[in-house]
């Protein structure tokens, strides 16, 4: 039933006459609602083949090893990032799946790392827009965070890049990364590597209420 809603409200979206901040509205109604039922449906499915649910626990470790992975292809792909990495207090990494049919959903999960202390926040993510092609993508997003002000925001207010999109400052060429105005850079890395075009638009951040 709520996959049907979600078809008619796509419907209404690509044949109505909506403009402006009508149609983000929408666009973000819509694309929220396909990426829960998305999630809902694959997590039923793989636990109904499985007989079982994922422990807390156990979602945390798979968390933490994505985690691993991702920083060991950041430094192996880009050794710059390396030398970020030792500078930073603190970094969170996120696992994404995306999902492109006129409108493009996304979402996944993640976790913040103090470097100091070891604490550890496993966060979600969600993310929203318009899109004129169709299918299927997982990428991993690495933040470095300069110091504890700005990782202690993001880890206890969040984050959204349409609530900041002015806090973009551009890409940095020398470590392929994208520079926020408050020091932090961020990697995004697919199957093929690098993106050299990470963009953050319409996405959030915020803390995992059943993991902490």
């Amino acid at each position: 039933m709520r996959a049907m809603i979600v078809l008619g409200a796509l419907a209404l979206l690509v044949g109505g006459p909506v403009l402006g901040s009508s149609l983000w509205d929408k666009t973000k109604e819509v694309a929220g609602s396909a990426a829960e039922i998305v999630g809902e449906t694959a997590t039923g499915v793989g636990k109904a083949i499985q007989g079982e649910k994922e422990s807390p626990d156990q979602v945390r470790a798979n968390i933490d090893a994505a985690s691993s992975q991702a920083l060991g292809r950041l430094f192996t792909e880009v050794p710059e990032a390396q030398a970020r990495f030792d500078s930073s207090v603190a970094y969170a990494v996120f696992d994404t799946r995306k999902m492109s049919l006129l409108i493009t959903t996304g979402y996944g999960s993640g976790v913040a790392v103090h470097k100091d202390s070891g604490a550890r926040t496993y966060m979600k993510m969600a993310t929203g827009g318009l899109n004129l092609g169709y299918g299927a993508q997982f990428y991993q997003v690495v933040f470095l965070f300069p110091d504890d002000n700005t990782f202690n925001d993001f880890v206890n207010n969040g984050w959204s890049a349409d609530a900041q999109a002015d806090a973009v400052a551009g890409h940095d060429a020398s470590s392929a990364a994208l520079r926020l105005e408050n020091g932090v850079s961020v990697y995004e890395l697919n199957d093929k590597g690098v993106m050299l075009s990470a963009t953050l638009t319409g996405t959030r951040y915020w803390k995992d209420g059943d993991l902490n």
